[in-house]
């Protein structure tokens, strides 16, 4: 094996080379017939390699073709050969860059036939390899090696073990009796093909239905219950079926549970449901697309007209409008933000060594400690020895990918960024309109300077780790027009539990967060169900995504919604809600105030009265205090607000008046954060950003009834975290 491995700039700086390369062949690439021979061509080769399931399941005699070839290309799922493969070949080239979420996945597998076909054309020979079978399940495999055989070129694909393979293993199952069905489920679903219930039938990529693009966070498979009442009338409602994922690596076994049908409406088991997973349907006795279910699951718009096949196979070796896409793709390739860097790490070295030593194997099945205490991976942490020894496949996994290696300066950069406006908006100046790579100087700098630094290849993780690990990035309203809920979140950073949900007017107290999904149950004060994805769209807004039922017979069976967030309209807003940062007029804030602490007295409710008489706190007269700039400053109040400074804010929502500061307390040590709300006694009119009227009036009586009780502070918190989480999620996250 080499010794050197790749570094992530060499690797960008060679793919971009190499789109420009392609960019540049859009005006020469033409059909050839078959048998012609090309002017000029040179006697490249094209050769297709399978990596199988299992990590670097590939023959020695593959190995030797890939050190061999002059280029390589590969697209891997499994770390641990990707890790293997750039240890062969430091200038192997990743094809899983092409993925990305501002484009359908058919021109991502035209710009792979094009990357395959590149250098083959210019004489050299190619070895590509792609995990699993090469030609199960791939596209741009055999577009390549159709286009290199048309064009005079040798090219060859070698089989791989497939996941259809292991399945057959694990399984026992024997595909020849009574036979087998085998269908891409989404392919599957809006062509209504027959399914033979005397079968076997296997169903692939049930984890995205109905998803043509791509997303590296994962699918949200939104149309998954569409499809299991789909098959639901095949084979009725409690018919068992088999979730399967083959086993990646040595040792781990792989994944077979079984379901009714009907229980897989359910969220919690869908979740169970990824991009590898695979649908096996035992027997059980002895198409032209379904235009509504396309339209139905979004393949077309209502209205549109759909493409009657001309034969039932695609035509894949030909150039039509879609195909060239990939070239005017590859004119503005970039490498996503989201594409993750696989670096080498100690858990990866562990499972090469495992691959090919069958002693470790044994002794990794029967003790894995044991396994892990060999000299050759003393380099491995704890928290590696940890998830390896764990033997849990998903673990194993987060552990070669170097996934769980946080990085605390980094995340607490993006909590600043997050948590202080001026930082975040800072960091929009730091940047400008610089390019790229003097945006990240800029931004070190602009760091530096202010305490702060960055990690840049731990960036995206840590960005994704406090989003799917904190509710207070969350904190606003999102809207669902057509079941009409209006979500409320205001998430609390410091301690999460105090973090409050609202669905419509009804709080929910009750509520478990974990992994960047809301659930709850219904009760005696809940009347329904819920289960809240929460996630990022590709412009860097935020949305929820899920299902809120009643009846508990449905079980979720209807499909999920999204709730995009409704805009704080903060331009309109800003200046009536800081109205009183230059006033003085102590008149203009006369009134009573609900005002709560974060200290030892929390639960108490403050009684804040000013007055012409003054300023009483808890009917305590305060005989020192003033109020500039729209600032309160006291000495001498109650026990838990003895003294302390607060500033006022209007809330645009029902124009009450609040307030936020810092009161000290005459039986408790140290600062605490205060908080309050003018006390209204009718129910005011919404005044706030443009909502629909019905969730207009679920706001509004929401942050009436928290007046009494110290207020919300709803509309500046959601203002905040509107902008912050959007700065870094479409600035920040720009510099990756």
């Amino acid at each position: 094996m080499a010794s050197a491995y790749p570094k992530y700039e060499e690797h960008q700086k060679h793919w971009e080379e190499l789109a420009q390369g392609i960019a540049a062949l859009r005006d020469k690439v033409r059909e050839v017939e078959e048998g012609e021979i090309p002017a000029g061509s040179k006697q490249g080769e094209l050769i297709i390699l399978g990596t199988g399931i299992e990590t670097i399941g590939v023959s020695v005699g593959d190995i030797r073709l890939i050190e061999e070839a002059d280029k390589v290309l590969y697209c891997v799922a499994d770390p641990a050969t990707v890790v293997w493969l750039k240890q062969l070949r430091p200038d192997a080239l990743d094809l899983y860059v092409l993925y990305g979420e501002d484009k359908v996945r058919y021109t991502t597998y035209m710009q792979m036939t094009e990357a395959q076909l590149y250098w083959v054309r210019e004489g050299l020979k190619v070895v590509v390899v792609f995990y699993g079978h090469p030609g199960v399940f791939v596209l741009s495999t055999h577009r390549a090696i159709k286009l290199a055989r048309r064009e005079g070129y040798k090219a060859t694909m070698k089989a791989g073990v497939c996941a259809l393979d292991t399945l057959c293993s694990d399984l026992g199952i024997d595909p020849c009796y009574p036979g087998l069905q085998t269908h891409e489920a989404t392919d599957c679903l809006i062509r209504r093909r027959h399914l033979d219930a005397s079968l076997h039938v296997v169903l692939w990529q049930v984890g995205l239905i109905g998803e043509m693009g791509y997303r590296r966070q994962g699918y949200l498979n939104n149309k998954f219950s569409y499809f299991i009442h789909w098959l639901q009338s095949v084979y009725g409602d409690d018919y068992e079926v088999t979730h399967y994922i083959g086993s990646r690596y040595p040792t781990i076994d792989p994944v077979i549970e079984t379901y009714k049908l009907s229980a897989l409406h359910n969220p919690e088991i869908q979740i169970k449901i990824t991009g590898l997973s695979t649908f096996y349907i035992p027997p059980m006795q002895a198409v032209p697309t379904d235009y509504q279910t396309a339209v139905d699951l979004g393949v077309i718009e209502p209205g549109q007209k759909l493409l009657t096949p001309r034969s039932p196979l695609r035509e894949i070796d030909r150039y039509g409008p879609r195909e060239m896409k990939a070239f005017d793709a590859f004119k503005r390739f970039r490498i996503p933000a989201s594409y993750q860097w696989q670096d080498q790490t100690a858990a990866s070295r562990f499972l090469i060594e495992l691959r090919f030593d069958t002693r470790l194997q044994d002794l990794y099945r029967r003790d894995p400690l044991a396994a892990l205490e060999d000299p050759r991976f003393s380099g491995l942490s704890d928290r590696e020895r940890a998830m390896l020894a764990s033997r849990d496949s998903g673990a194993i996994q987060i552990a070669a990918k170097g996934a769980y290696i946080r990085s605390p300066a980094t995340e607490a950069m993006v909590t600043a960024c997050l948590t202080q406006k001026s930082f975040a908006t800072g960091l929009m100046r730091a940047l400008g309109n610089l390019p790229k790579a003097e945006a990240r100087v800029a931004f070190e700098a602009w760091l530096a300077s202010r305490g702060h630094q960055v990690e840049w290849g731990r960036l995206g993780g840590a960005v994704d780790f406090i989003f799917r690990n904190n509710l207070y990035p969350w904190t606003g309203i999102y809207i669902e027009p057509e079941q009409r809920f209006v979500i409320t979140i205001i998430g609390a950073r410091k301690h999460r539990h105090k973090s409050i949900l609202y669905i419509n007017d009804q709080r929910i107290r009750s509520f478990a967060f974990e992994a960047g999904a809301i659930r709850w149950k219904a009760n005696a004060h809940i009347p329904h169900h819920g289960f809240l994805r929460l996630d990022i769209d590709a412009n860097g807004g935020r949305r929820l995504i899920g299902k809120i039922w009643s009846d508990a017979s449905l079980d979720g069976a209807q499909p999920a919604f999204v709730a995009a967030e409704a805009n704080p309209e903060r331009k309109a807003l800003s200046a009536r809600a800081c109205g009183f940062s230059e006033c003085d007029d102590l008149r203009a804030v006369y009134g009573e105030y609900a005002v709560r602490t974060d200290g030892r007295f929390h639960r108490d409710i403050n009684q804040f009265t000013l007055s012409e008489t003054g300023l009483t706190i808890n009917q305590r007269s305060v005989p020192e205090f003033s109020f500039s700039n729209g600032a309160l400053r006291w000495r001498g109040g109650d026990k838990a607000c003895h003294q302390g400074e607060a500033t006022f804010l209007r809330d645009p929502i029902i124009n009450t008046i609040e307030l936020y500061g810092v009161t000290r307390s005459n039986e408790e040590d140290g600062a605490f954060t205060c908080y309050g709300s003018s006390i209204v006694q009718t129910p005011p009119a919404y005044c706030g950003p443009s909502l629909p009227d019905w969730a207009a009036g679920y706001v509004a009586d929401i942050v009436y009834r928290n007046s009494s009780k110290g207020g919300l502070l709803l509309w500046h918190k959601w203002e905040k975290f509107n902008l912050t989480t959007l700065i870094v999620n479409r600035y920040l996250t720009h510099l990756l």
